[in-house]
């Protein structure tokens, strides 16, 4: 069994999990979520936020691809050698790496708190509501008790100078 670890296949990895993820959460694939959104007449608030931070992770992914290219190019052509630049390129890549890695957590979050999402809080949230048999509203007395101060009585700095 051969294992692909070229950093294509890593990427293409990561990319794949999270459009598998969008899919299965949202029952449609991120191809489907960008033509809604860049052909509705009104397109939903959500779905326009999920395509743009995916967008923006697939920018974050290949800047990240840029990044490990750069440095196997420098340790490519130096081996055994490490110089600043190296130590510069591989700085670069831990922090596009570090970057591309907020960004799925952010696709991943706007996924979790889309409203097609059956299991989104919200959604959760409207499901137990309607579950619920309704409850009367409770009544407070609006009776004042004898240990809180009633609007006649002065309090605050003003009514400790008297």
């Amino acid at each position: 069994m051969s294992v692909d670890l070229t950093l294509e296949a890593l990427s293409d990895d990561l990319m794949s999990v999270v459009d598998e993820h969008i899919e299965q959460r949202l029952g449609r694939p991120i191809s489907a979520l960008r033509d809604e959104a860049a052909t509705a007449v009104t397109p939903d608030p959500e779905t326009v936020r999920v395509v743009r931070e995916y967008t923006e992770l697939a920018a974050a992914e290949k800047a990240v691809e840029a990044r490990e290219e750069e440095l196997f190019a420098l340790i490519v052509a130096s081996p055994g050698v490490f110089t600043d630049e190296h130590l510069a390129a591989a700085q670069a890549v831990n922090n596009a790496v570090t970057y591309r890695d907020a960004r799925v957590a952010t696709v991943l979050h706007a996924v979790l708190l889309h409203p097609l999402d059956p299991q989104a809080p919200a959604r959760s949230a409207q499901a137990a509501a309607k579950a619920r048999p309704h409850q009367a509203t409770s009544t407070r007395s609006t009776s004042t008790s004898p240990t809180t101060p009633s609007a006649a009585t002065p309090t605050g700095p003003s009514a400790r100078r008297r």
